[in-house]
């Protein structure tokens, strides 16, 4: 007999003994019931024109539906108890789509196709073209002090997002979809590292292939721990004042947005009311953040020098609007620090009354 039929191999412990506690119940009163038909009998067998059936098919009206209310309830019970169960990554990652939309689907995979052209364009013509050579690998764990590796951060973060909102808006559930963008954000990084492990000036630089990943895979944990919901991830730009490099393979090439590291700032968001204890919480404005930055400046004069801020900031989740095009509006937007009152708080101390980048 297939016990798992009847969900004895299944669920949590609690949920199993409670089944098995049904199921002996009814098993008892069956008994019982067979011992009261079985004496019955046998004060009956002395009628010799009677032949009696065996206990177990004599059982009472009242104890046979007895019976069968408690195997019904154990049953039931076993099954409210599976559709209320989370379902598993496994199943989640396996089981067909409720609602896949193709055309939409289609439409994705016609955007990502003529995204990754023209990056590769673009980037094949502007970085490694003139420069390539065998694959190889190379860190660098002293360029812009590191504030790269928090671009790359930001950039994997960013594009897994955008991967898996896609994804959503094609009909997968937010699980599926999630881990699906955090797939695309993984590829696309990887391809630009190994772009860059073909290129003699660079190389493949697995540090910064961490830092891919780790922001790839920071909107899955989100998704997974409810306390990240609380961190929010941005960053504010304006054109740095550096000159362009004089000398090199890029001499007299102006900076661009991705490189341009002087005039990015980044910032970790903190929804304060969430963190604070229930007096304060409900007093503080739900839309205010608390925000930590870091930039650099003077990278042309020698190995650049870390800023580090603090700042107000705002959750834009919080603005009105209810659709889905304002609350995917909103959510993008979040992705980006806007001017607010803030201090630097190193190397020296400067109080702004509005501060974005630079």
């Amino acid at each position: 007999m297939d016990y798992s039929s009847l969900g004895l191999l299944r669920g949590t412990g609690g949920e199993r003994l409670k089944f098995s506690l049904r199921l002996i119940f009814g098993i008892l009163i069956l008994s019982v019931s067979s011992s009261q038909s079985d004496a019955q009998a046998r004060e009956a067998s002395s009628s010799p024109n009677c032949h009696p059936l065996p206990g177990i098919f004599r059982q009472s009206p009242l104890t046979s539906t007895r019976l069968q209310s408690e195997i019904r309830l154990a049953l039931q019970s076993q099954r409210e108890s599976d559709s209320l169960r989370p379902v598993s990554f496994a199943q989640s990652i396996t089981e067909k789509p409720q609602d896949l939309k193709y055309g939409r689907l289609a439409i994705l995979g016609g955007g990502l196709l003529t995204v990754g052209v023209i990056h590769q364009l673009y980037v094949q013509n502007a970085w490694w073209k003139d420069y390539r050579g065998p694959f190889h690998f190379r860190e660098d764990l002293h360029y812009a002090r590191n504030v790269d590796k928090v671009g790359h951060f930001y950039a994997g973060m960013l594009t897994s997002y955008l991967g898996g909102k896609a994804m959503e808006w094609s009909g997968f559930r937010e699980e599926k979809a999630v881990w699906y963008g955090a797939g695309l954000g993984t590829v696309f990084e990887l391809y630009v590292e190994i772009q860059d492990g073909f290129s003699t000036l660079w190389g493949f630089d697995r540090v910064d292939f961490a830092a891919d990943v780790a922001g790839a895979t920071f909107p899955v944990a989100k998704h997974y721990i409810p306390f990240l919901k609380n961190v929010d991830m941005k960053v504010s730009y304006l054109p740095s004042s550096a000159e362009p490099p004089r000398s090199g393979p890029f001499q007299n090439q102006k900076r661009l947005v991705v490189d341009d590291y002087e005039g990015q700032r980044f910032w970790l968001s903190f929804k304060v009311g969430n963190l604070l204890p229930s007096p304060l919480s409900s007093v503080w404005p739900d839309f205010l953040e608390i925000a930590l930055g870091l930039g650099v400046r003077n990278l042309q004069s020698g190995e650049g020098e870390l800023e580090w801020y603090l700042a107000l900031d705002y959750d834009l989740t919080r603005l009105p609007g209810d659709s889905g095009f304002l609350k995917a509006l909103k959510e993008g937007l979040n992705f980006i620090h806007l001017p607010s009152p803030a201090i630097r708080i190193s190397p020296s101390v400067i109080l702004y009354g509005l501060y974005f980048s630079l």
